[in-house]
């Protein structure tokens, strides 16, 4: 006599065999996954802005308006965020870093801000939501982080767009957080061509 297995069951039993099903594959690369990629942030247009429907813009700072680190943001950037300022889209930067780096920062772009946002944890995401009245759907994240930046916003179910970041970092830790992100960018890359 044959036993039937629950679906629980069933999957963890196909996991153990090292099957996924193609929705769990769907899934979670889902997660991962921008919805728009953009070399750097200001090559995000007027054209692109009202594409998406965006109204208000959650964007990471280093290696997004600024190297990693770096004193000051790009002058493109400044630039960009002028624009989004005539055109009446709202922008806050969202960082995982510290209330002292980040504040220096939004002081100069007369920007709100939210420091160790705990990204990806939706938590930083959703306050400034909150705090502005804006629809999940007129919201879009952006960032250079996969693991951040992108899963942060899919958890947040907002839009997200992956740029390019400004200048590669140094550091072990960075070097490792970008290779774990090359089966994403990989996986990017096929899609795009599709």
């Amino acid at each position: 006599m044959r036993s039937l297995l629950c679906g629980a069951e069933r999957n963890r039993k196909q996991r153990k065999n090292g099957n996924i099903n193609e929705l769990e594959k769907v899934l979670i690369w889902k997660a991962f996954l921008p919805d728009y990629f953009f070399d750097r942030v200001w090559d995000i247009t007027e054209e692109d802005i009202s594409a998406i429907g965006v109204k208000l813009f959650l964007l990471d700072l280093d290696n997004t308006l600024s190297e990693h680190n770096g004193k000051v943001p790009c002058v493109e950037a400044v630039e960009w965020l002028q624009k989004l300022n005539g055109l009446g889209v709202d922008a806050v930067i969202v960082s995982n870093n510290t209330a002292s780096r980040v504040k220096a920062f939004a002081d100069l772009l007369n920007l709100s801000y939210v420091c160790k946002a705990h990204k990806p944890f939706p938590g930083g995401f959703k306050a400034v939501i909150r705090r502005f009245g804006y629809s999940c759907a007129e919201v879009a994240v952006v960032g250079d982080q996969i693991y951040t930046d992108v899963l942060g916003g899919n958890l947040s179910k907002l839009k997200t767009i992956l740029v390019r970041p400004i200048k590669p970092e140094s550091g072990l830790f960075l070097w490792l957080k970008r290779l774990l992100e090359e089966p994403v960018l990989h996986k990017i890359k096929t899609m795009r061509r599709e």
